[in-house]
C-alpha cells in the first residue's frame, strides 16, 4: 500500500465471468521507477510469472495487473480454498524482494504506510 499525499493507493479486485469460469483480476497502481525502468520492470514481472502457479502478471496503464482464471463448473469448497491459497501465495511471492517493491511501487513522492 502506498500513500500519495493524503491519498492511500489500495490494489483494486475484480472478478468477472470468463466462458466456464471467474476471471480474478487484482491493479497495482505502480510509481514513476516502474515507466523510468521499462526493462526492469518487465523482468520483474517476468520473474514473477516464473515462480506463479495460478496467477499470470503483466503490465496494465499505469499499474501491474494480476489474473487468476478458476472454472465454476462443480465447485468444491477444498478446491477453491487451495486455489485461492495459492493466488495469495502467487501475489506474495514478489514482495520477498522488497528492493523492487520499493523501487516499482512507491513513487519518489510517496510514503509507505
Amino acid at each position: 500500500m502506498t500513500a500519495y499525499g493524503d491519498r492511500i493507493s489500495l490494489p483494486t479486485l475484480t472478478v468477472s465471468r470468463a466462458g466456464p469460469g471467474a476471471i480474478i483480476t487484482i491493479r497495482f497502481t505502480v510509481g514513476e521507477e516502474a515507466s523510468d525502468d521499462k526493462p526492469g520492470f518487465l523482468s520483474f514481472l517476468n520473474g514473477a510469472n516464473r515462480t506463479a502457479i495460478v496467477a499470470r502478471f503483466y503490465e496494465g496503464d499505469r499499474g501491474m495487473i494480476i489474473e487468476a482464471w478458476y472454472p465454476l463448473e462443480d465447485v468444491d469448497e477444498q478446491r477453491f480454498r487451495a486455489f485461492f491459497n495459492q493466488l495469495i501465495e502467487d501475489i506474495n511471492a514478489p514482495k520477498r524482494n522488497e528492493e523492487l517493491v520499493a523501487k516499482y511501487f512507491h513513487s519518489k513522492s510517496t510514503i509507505s504506510s
